[in-house]
């Protein structure tokens, strides 16, 4: 597996789909879902690189972008971990336990909307 090549993919998506800033890719008003998605996906590459604090990064631009993206506060709960902060790690694990007890409570629940940014 090439995290590396990877993660600079992602970031190429993230870049290509803003106006070309850097700063712009980290905009909670900018890209929807789709970013919400590539920062998710690059955090998920920067954890199997050992790269913690930057995968919280990501992670929080992906909830940033979109509240109720488990797989974000999941991964985030997971850096957390690794960084020994630990009181963060645990309150990210019990929000996104509350979130799968709210989707199995109803499956069609829509636990946060995720806008989709305009067309970029």
């Amino acid at each position: 597996r090439d995290f590396e090549r990877a993660l600079a993919e992602y970031a190429a998506c993230l870049l290509s789909d803003s106006d070309g800033s850097v700063a712009r890719m980290y905009d909670s008003s900018f890209g929807g879902q789709l970013h919400a998605f590539l920062h998710t996906m690059c955090a998920a590459c920067l954890m199997a690189l050992g790269r913690f604090h930057e995968a919280v990064t990501e992670c929080n631009a992906a909830l940033r972008i979109h509240s109720g993206s488990m797989p974000a506060l999941w991964r985030r709960a997971r850096c957390y971990r690794h960084l020994s902060r630990l009181e963060e790690s645990v309150a990210d694990y019990e929000r996104w336990l509350e979130m799968v007890e709210l989707a199995r409570m109803d499956p069609h629940i829509i636990l946060t909307p995720c806008p989709f940014g305009g067309a970029h």
